[in-house]
């Protein structure tokens, strides 16, 4: 799962020795949910801190199917803990256009749909809500019998 990927990139040495796959968002509509990072390096403190904050939520990412994307404006951007392929960290960029030289993050819903799009952080107290709120997540919360750690 991405979350703890995603822990281990807090480190600047996430994804080695995996190769670099195409994104395709399309792939994960109605699977899963994407939750992307914007920053300027894997050593924003911003980044770094949303980061932290999604691997020791890993079990509430996992349940709400939340994969994570880490796109930087210098250095390697991830998706899932694996390599961007080059290209695919600027589809990102021209797609969501998040401002240059700070940290925001985009949450897609399981429709491919942007659901969330913040300039500050958003694990912490705002992203399981905000995911539970969503009417697919309603649904999965009634199923799982109510929000795990919301």
């Amino acid at each position: 799962m991405a979350v703890v990927a995603l822990a281990t990139h807090v480190a600047p040495v996430a994804g080695e020795g995996q190769p670099a796959e195409p994104l395709d968002l399309a792939r994960h509509r109605w699977k899963h949910r994407v939750l992307v990072f914007f920053a300027p390096t894997v050593t924003d403190s911003a980044y770094r801190a949303e980061a932290a904050a999604l691997a020791a939520r890993a079990a509430d990412a996992r349940v709400r199917e939340i994969l994570a994307a880490a796109v930087f404006e210098r250095g390697e951007s991830t998706f899932d803990g694996r390599p961007l392929v080059a290209g695919d960290a600027e589809a990102l960029r021209r797609r969501f256009r998040p401002p240059a030289g700070r940290f925001s993050a985009v949450l897609l819903g399981k429709d491919g749909r942007t659901t969330v799009r913040l300039a500050r952080p958003v694990v912490e107290g705002r992203l399981f809500p905000a995911v539970d709120a969503m009417p697919m997540g309603r649904a999965e919360a009634r199923r799982r019998g109510g929000p795990s750690g919301g």
